[in-house]
């Protein structure tokens, strides 16, 4: 397992260029920048689980707290 940490000032074709290039197969996000990873979400070819971190989850989405208490 590795980590990719991503600015939240760069645009959404450079977030989605890092997050292709690294792999990544879970993002984790705030809830302050749901709307960009949910207008990108489609272009983010290996990204099988979005998680959300102090705050609510939407729908195709896991709430931190859900994930901790899922073991």
């Amino acid at each position: 397992m590795g980590l990719t940490f991503l600015n939240y000032r760069l645009n959404p074709r450079e977030l989605v260029r890092i997050v292709n290039d690294a792999g990544a197969s879970v993002l984790v996000t705030e809830p302050q920048h749901l709307d960009t990873v949910r207008a990108i979400r489609a272009e983010l070819a290996s990204v099988h689980t979005v998680v959300v971190a102090g705050g609510p989850a939407g729908e195709g989405e896991l709430g931190y707290e859900e994930l901790l208490a899922s073991g």
